[in-house]
């Protein structure tokens, strides 16, 4: 019996596995082979609880996520609200690729969230994250885009192997698919 090498370890599943009761939405990943791994920044530890971690090794607990406004919330408990609301110029200072960013904070007193919060008072500090549009999903091989209808894996402009739509589709970020239909760009 003969064993060859299988492209199972480069496929990369669209969602990643629920954790607990939380659903993990595309682009999100909680590891190097669900979602995308630009967004690899969560983690479901045993108690089933869903963490998010910013630079700097700190881990919060996600305490919501809303999938059609690109938003998670984190509970930041007694942290210093400045250290997390800076973390997104923290990465920029870098000159490293941050998909998120803050939009509502906690306040010093914890008394509420501030800023274009929607998610409700929860009588502890959170914080609102929001996450960019995602890019085509990376691939190794044709097997790599399996999960993305229309498309096929190939070199996109960026140099990066990535699962492009085909002949009459387009990438929609919004809706993470290859949709019918031709990019108008208005001026």
């Amino acid at each position: 019996m003969t064993c060859r090498h299988s492209t199972l370890s480069a496929l990369v599943k669209r969602k990643c596995d629920i954790c607990g009761t939380t659903i993990i939405p595309y682009p999100l990943s909680t590891g190097p082979n669900c979602g995308d791994k630009m967004y690899f920044r969560f983690h479901c530890d045993d108690s089933s609880s869903l963490n998010f971690e910013i630079p700097g090794d700190a881990s919060y607990r996600v305490t919501g996520i809303d999938e059609e406004l690109q938003k998670f919330s984190i509970d930041v408990g007694d942290a210093d609200c400045t250290a997390i609301e800076s973390m997104g110029n923290y990465m920029q200072q870098r000159n490293q690729s941050w998909p998120f960013y803050v939009i509502g904070r906690c306040d010093a007193n914890r008394s509420n969230i501030i800023l274009g919060s929607s998610f409700e008072d929860t009588g502890f500090a959170e914080v609102e994250i929001g996450w960019t549009d995602p890019s085509e999903p990376l691939c190794y091989s044709l097997d790599g885009c399996n999960d993305w209808r229309h498309s096929t894996c190939s070199f996109a402009r960026d140099g990066k192997k990535r699962c492009l739509c085909n002949k009459s589709f387009r990438w929609d970020p919004k809706t993470v698919n290859c949709i019918s239909g031709i990019l108008i760009i208005t001026f």
